[in-house]
């Protein structure tokens, strides 16, 4: 068996970062390769909004880095809609990419991803970025304390979330008056407040997400099915804070059997989750039980979230 290399003396990877914007560049993502400067050297930064990406210099288009063959790994931070383009980009020039959760809004296109990785060159390989599943309160306590369940009666799992720079979910709402069941035009949501990677000005980058986000919809939905409002409205909602609240559902307990009672009230909504021990996880003990999913934004400034597990004398809850 080939021995792993060693941390120690392993030559740093050379990080070059996709992002639209920089608040979270700034906030969470710097700061931590900054701190793990012995495995990580940051080369370029891209971002579409012209601004400052703290001391590091932003370069002028995506291509600078892709195409920067002393870069090994792309940190994909762009919107959803080019999670696929600049992934699949970056493996073909043979480099590693995370890519931030999720990794598309559709399955056909996770799917050309892990394609365009077994194809790769240089072994690249893809990674989707978890805000919660290798947090050590997570990984050594919470999951530890569900296991320690000898069963499970209920399951809880709530996220309920104010207005805040980090996500979009708020930033699509019905348009008072108007008929929110009908057929509705993918908004345009603005890819940068400049000119963009591919020189676009601001008209023609909405124009390029807006389709890239009726394609993926489609995908979705089916050619002959427009979306509507509300569908396009859940769909951002589950790509931008629900994928984490579903993600450390789905490494807790596993994937449910079945989903029932879904209430889409746009921007909130509701669903019950049904484990009968058939998924693995924690439920292969055989013990059905059901989990309450709820959550929604509005413009009230808090987050009330948690997630519980019960049982008959005792609960696990974070």
């Amino acid at each position: 068996m080939a021995s792993q290399p060693d941390p120690q003396t392993q030559a740093p990877l050379t990080v070059g970062i996709l992002a639209a914007g920089t608040h979270p560049v700034q906030t969470i993502y710097l700061p931590a390769l900054q701190a793990l400067s012995n495995l990580y050297t940051i080369s370029a930064i891209y971002t579409s909004i012209s601004t400052s990406a703290g001391s590091q210099e932003p370069t002028p288009t995506p291509d600078t880095i892709l195409t920067n063959p002393s870069i090994s790994l792309v940190l994909n931070f762009m919107p959803n809609e080019y999670h696929e383009l600049y992934t699949i980009a970056a493996l073909q020039a043979g480099k590693h990419v995370m890519v931030e959760t999720p990794v598309s809004l559709s399955i056909p296109s996770a799917k050309r991803i892990l394609a365009a990785e077994r194809d790769a060159p240089n072994g690249a390989r893809v990674f989707v970025a978890c805000a919660r599943r290798y947090a050590p309160c997570f990984e050594s306590v919470f999951k530890k304390e569900v296991a320690a369940l000898e069963r499970i009666h209920y399951a809880r799992l709530r996220m309920i979330a104010g207005p805040h720079i980090a996500h979009t979910a708020t930033s699509i709402r019905a348009v008072p008056g108007k008929d929110e069941s009908g057929p509705e035009p993918v908004p345009a949501a603005k890819h940068g407040d400049n000119e963009t990677d591919h020189g676009q000005d601001d008209d023609s980058s909405s124009e390029d997400q807006a389709s890239r986000l009726r394609d993926l919809m489609e995908e979705v939905f089916g050619k002959d099915e427009q979306p509507n409002r509300e569908r396009i409205a859940l769909s951002r909602f589950l790509a931008s804070l629900g994928c984490h609240d579903l993600g450390i559902m789905r490494d807790t307990l596993g994937y449910p059997d079945a989903i029932s009672n879904i209430s889409v009230n746009e921007p909130f909504y509701s669903a019950l989750f049904h484990y009968n021990g058939s998924t693995g996880g924690i439920s292969k003990r055989k013990h059905p039980f059901t989990l309450m999913y709820e959550t929604g934004t509005d413009c009230v400034p808090r987050c009330d979230a948690q997630f519980a597990v019960l049982n008959g004398q005792m609960s696990a809850a974070g």
